[in-house]
């Protein structure tokens, strides 16, 4: 038999995504704008520490 809840948990966990979609585009969109206004060794340094955050699975 079905689950009835099925659907609303897939709705939910699209949701979940949209939204996380939403802040990557976001985030981007601001490192975007901060990049075409700083130092390129500051642009360096920055993206050495989140692609560590990335790596290790911490938060920037």
């Amino acid at each position: 038999m079905l689950d009835p809840a099925a659907p609303a948990a897939r709705r939910a966990e699209r949701d979940r995504y949209s939204e996380m979609r939403e802040e990557l585009r976001q985030f981007l969109a601001a490192w975007e704008r901060w990049r075409a206004l700083a130092d390129p060794a500051d642009v360096e340094r920055e993206m050495q520490r989140l692609g560590e955050c990335l790596l290790y699975g911490r938060m920037p």
